[in-house]
């Protein structure tokens, strides 16, 4: 498996098994991955192994992530508890 993030030169195609087909646009593009490639002669796929970071990505100042762990059983079990109540 080759992964893809920028093509240049002509239209290309990347399929992972041959049935499926994506044509890939000139430029940067979301990396994909495929087996299988087929571009017109002058037409390059190239990979970069470190990808520059969007702007909108990197944090501007100190983050913080809030975890809240809940249990779907929890919920259940409250369910049936009222309807045994009624």
């Amino acid at each position: 498996m080759t992964t893809v993030d920028f093509t240049m030169g002509g239209p290309c195609g990347v399929s992972t098994d041959g049935l499926v087909w994506y044509t890939l646009p000139n430029g940067a593009i979301p990396p994909i991955d495929f087996t299988q490639a087929s571009c017109s002669a002058p037409a390059t796929i190239e990979s970069n192994g470190a990808p520059p970071i969007p702007m909108w990505a990197k944090p501007t100042g100190a983050t913080q992530a809030i975890f809240a762990a809940t249990s779907l059983q929890e919920g259940v079990l409250a369910t049936f508890a009222r309807l045994a109540a009624i």
